[in-house]
């Protein structure tokens, strides 16, 4: 007899929380992989952000109300191609639900951490959370780029803190952002006003960062320098090429 996704679900969480990788999983489910892909995604990158702040007890009853959501929105036919989504949307919506009751307003006061900071994960979790629940492609390159400038700023902020280990990572970070982008745009069947905008975002973005990157050059303790060079390096090749690419799908 088949067993129920939500029981598939139940037994991977179970899976996750003892160690076992989201691959592992996979594996024992893969014909369930297209749905259970996002879902155990998001469960593991939000983990580290509110497992440290949530009672045991709590935690238990999330894994049951996230189970129970799902069940009460799944259809019972057949799956649409794009079920996932839903359940995804289910999912994001449950775990945003949770982080607010278990910290209060943490993911509020998350918004202007930094990585030396211990509500930074939820930061980033928040940050996925939104692209979980934005749901055109462009929509989603808009997120990344307002995302590669929240980097900036950090990158920045951790430069004047003489924190050159943080800087690579948050231009590591940036880059990936800039190139999820063109992917993103090819696949949006957009309207040339939604292009255009973002192009010019992009373009204000890019000679803001080259600015304020130079500028911070001139000011920060000599042993950070070497870092901000190259995050300035990245940061201008992966917005030329990212605006490169996009441009050519006008």
């Amino acid at each position: 007899m088949a067993r129920k996704f939500e029981d598939i679900l139940d037994d991977c969480l179970e899976r996750l929380n003892r160690g076992e990788t989201v691959e592992e999983c996979l594996a024992r489910y893969p014909e369930h992989e297209a749905e259970l892909v996002p879902l155990l995604k998001l469960s593991t990158s939000l983990r580290a952000a509110w497992s440290h702040q949530v009672r045991p007890q709590f935690r238990a009853a999330a894994r049951h109300n996230l189970v129970s959501a799902i069940e009460a929105k799944r259809p019972r036919a057949r799956i649409a191609p794009r079920a996932w989504w839903r359940r995804g949307w289910v999912v994001a919506a449950t775990v945003i639900a949770l982080l607010v009751l278990a910290g209060g307003s943490t993911v509020a006061a998350s918004g202007n951490s930094l990585p030396d900071q211990p509500l930074y994960p939820v930061k980033l979790a928040t940050e996925k959370v939104r692209l979980v629940l934005t749901r055109s492609e462009m929509g989603k390159a808009r997120l990344h780029a307002q995302f590669a400038e929240t980097r900036l700023k950090e990158t920045i902020e951790m430069a004047k803190r003489n924190r050159p280990e943080q800087v690579e990572k948050l231009t590591r970070r940036l880059q990936k952002h800039l190139d999820d982008l063109p992917a993103l745009v090819r696949a949006h069947p957009s309207a040339d006003g939604e292009l255009e905008l973002l192009v010019q975002r992009l373009q204000q973005n890019r000679a803001r960062a080259e600015a304020q990157l130079q500028e911070q050059l001139r000011r920060v303790p000599p042993p950070a320098r070497a870092a901000l060079r190259q995050a300035l390096e990245r940061a201008r090749n992966s917005y030329w090429s990212a605006l490169a690419e996009i441009q050519l799908q006008r």
